[in-house]
C-alpha cells in the first residue's frame, strides 16, 4: 500500500489518477488532522484505522472498487420493520450521543477499527459543527455525524452509528445494535400497544449494523432478541429521516456479499434496505454531483421523533 498525504489529496490531478487506478484501492497515512481527514471524505475516500505494534496509529483510507449506494426511491421497509414497531416503541436521534454509539460499537465487535485517535477526531469533527472543506471549490460542508435509536420504555441506547455528511450525500461508516436476549418480562412486548384516540402513536427499531457483518434474520423473532430488529428500524428510519432533509445520496461503503460455496453472507442487510452496487467510476459520478450542493442547514438537524411518526409521515 502507498503512502498518501494532504497535498496529493488536495491536489484534482493526482486524485483523477487515483480515481483511475483500479490496480489500487488502500493507502496508508499517519495524518490525523481534521482538514485531511474531510479531504478525504469529499474525494470519496472511506477511512478505516489500525494500531500498528508500536502504538503507532494508521489511518487507511480505500477508494473502493465498488460502492453500495442508496437511493431513496429504491428505500425498502419490509413487514418485519413495520411489525416491530408496532409492537415496541422506539425514539430516532441525531447527533445526541455520539460517545455513547462509540461505546456501543466497543462494546459489540471484537475487532473494531475504531481506535482511539479515531474516535476523538469523530468527536471533534461532530462538536465543531460544519466545517467547509478546503478541496472543494464551491464551499462544500463537512460535518460528522451519530445516529441512535433508543427504546422508549427504557431509554436505553439499542442501536446507532456514526457517519457523515458532505454537501447532500451521507457516508454511513459503523454502527451497532444491542444484543440482549429476551426474558420473561419482555412478553408484554409480544402484542401492539393500544392506539390513542386520533391514530397510532410510539415508534420503530430494527436490528442493524452499518459496516458491521450481522443482520438480522427473516424472522428476528426466532433469535430471540429483547430488541428485535433494532438495527433494521435504525437503518429504515435514517433513511426516511436522510430523504425528509433532502440527502440525495446515501453511501453505504462496501457492498453486500451473498453466500458462497467458501464464505458466509457478508452484510446483506445493505441489499435487504434497497441498496444497490456501482462500480467505482458510475459511483463517483453520482457521488461528484451529488457533494456540490449543501443541504439548507449544511448538515442533519438534531432530531429526536418517535419512528412510527417517520412512518406515518412517509405513509407507510
Amino acid at each position: 500500500m502507498h503512502m498518501i498525504n494532504h497535498s496529493q489529496i488536495a491536489n484534482n490531478d493526482v486524485v483523477q489518477r487515483v480515481w483511475s487506478n483500479m490496480r489500487e484501492n488502500y493507502y496508508l497515512s499517519i495524518d490525523w488532522s481534521p482538514k485531511f481527514y474531510t479531504d478525504l471524505a469529499y474525494q470519496a475516500f472511506i477511512a478505516v484505522a489500525q494500531e500498528q505494534s508500536k502504538g503507532l496509529p494508521i489511518l487507511i483510507p480505500e477508494i473502493q472498487k465498488e460502492y453500495c449506494m442508496l437511493e431513496f426511491e429504491n428505500l425498502h421497509i419490509g413487514r418485519t420493520v413495520k411489525k416491530r414497531c408496532k409492537q415496541r416503541a422506539y425514539r430516532f436521534c441525531v447527533n445526541k450521543d455520539m460517545k455513547g454509539v462509540l461505546a456501543g460499537i466497543d462494546a459489540h465487535h471484537e475487532s473494531n477499527w475504531v481506535i482511539r485517535p479515531y474516535k476523538e477526531l469523530l468527536l471533534l469533527l461532530q462538536s465543531s459543527g460544519p466545517a467547509a472543506v478546503e478541496a472543494s471549490d464551491k464551499k462544500t460542508f463537512f460535518h460528522a455525524i451519530s445516529i441512535e435509536l433508543y427504546d422508549a420504555a427504557s431509554d436505553k441506547l439499542v442501536a446507532g452509528e456514526v457517519g457523515y455528511v458532505i454537501g447532500k450525500t451521507y457516508t454511513s461508516l459503523t454502527g451497532f445494535f444491542d444484543t440482549s436476549t429476551a426474558g420473561p418480562e419482555d412478553s408484554k412486548h409480544a402484542t401492539p400497544p393500544k392506539e390513542p384516540e386520533g391514530g397510532k402513536d410510539g415508534a420503530t427499531s430494527d436490528t442493524k449494523n452499518a459496516k458491521g457483518d450481522k443482520c438480522d434474520s427473516p424472522d428476528a423473532s426466532a433469535t430471540k432478541l429483547k430488541f428485535s430488529s433494532a438495527g433494521k428500524i435504525q437503518l429504515v428510519a435514517l433513511g426516511l429521516y436522510l430523504k425528509q432533509c433532502g440527502v440525495e445520496l446515501w453511501n453505504l461503503g462496501h457492498p453486500p456479499r451473498p453466500a458462497t460455496k467458501y464464505s458466509t453472507p457478508q452484510m446483506m442487510y445493505k441489499a435487504e434496505i434497497g441498496g444497490s452496487v456501482l462500480p467505482r467510476k458510475e459511483f463517483l459520478a453520482k457521488w461528484c454531483a451529488a457533494r456540490q450542493e449543501n443541504l439548507p442547514t449544511k448538515t442533519l438537524p438534531s432530531v429526536d421523533i418517535p419512528v412510527l411518526d417517520l412512518l406515518k409521515q412517509a405513509a407507510v
